[in-house]
């Protein structure tokens, strides 16, 4: 169903790329991984993305995203995640390079537990391609583990996502 939605957006960005006057806000959708390593879940667990970006000059910009995720063993998180970066080629066709800090807000529960909320910073770094009002982006996450911690034991908390938008 997900690939579906997506493929209907793409073809409907499609459809619509030949205008030339655009803005720079973005809309678009992908897949997201989120990753605790000791921890669940691992690498094999994927998501979707929900993201609205704006690149505010070539060297600056903002992105929300809404993720969720319903792994394996009844594992099923919810959140948020705000990004500022700073990089290059964020607001003209071409690729793109960018950086910067990021705050999360999710909600996780694994089948047998309670929600737990967890919210923190963390940093982004990413790259892509923007043809006419497409882009694609590829970027990867490290979030500070200070609301991760079991039983003493502090893991590495990483995100992942692909994602596609159509700039207005």
């Amino acid at each position: 169903m997900f690939a579906r939605c997506c493929g209907v957006l793409l073809l409907l960005c499609w459809v619509t790329v030949q205008a030339q006057d655009y803005t720079n806000f973005r809309v678009g959708g992908g897949i997201w991984q989120f990753s605790v390593d000791p921890g669940h879940p691992d690498h094999s667990d994927y998501g979707y993305a929900l993201m609205a970006e704006f690149p505010q000059s070539e060297h600056a910009g903002s992105r929300f995203l809404v993720v969720g995720l319903n792994g394996e063993q009844g594992f099923l998180l919810r959140g948020v995640e705000s990004q500022l970066y700073w990089g290059w080629g964020l607001a003209s066709p071409g690729w793109r390079l960018y950086s910067g800090p990021t705050w999360h807000w999710q909600k996780a529960r694994h089948a047998s537990s309670r929600h737990q909320v967890h919210n923190g910073w963390g940093w982004h770094l990413g790259t892509g391609f923007q043809w006419r009002a497409l882009t694609i982006d590829i970027a990867a996450g490290y979030r500070l583990a200070d609301d991760y911690r079991r039983d003493g034991k502090t893991p590495t908390v990483m995100t992942s996502s692909v994602i596609a938008s159509y700039r207005f």
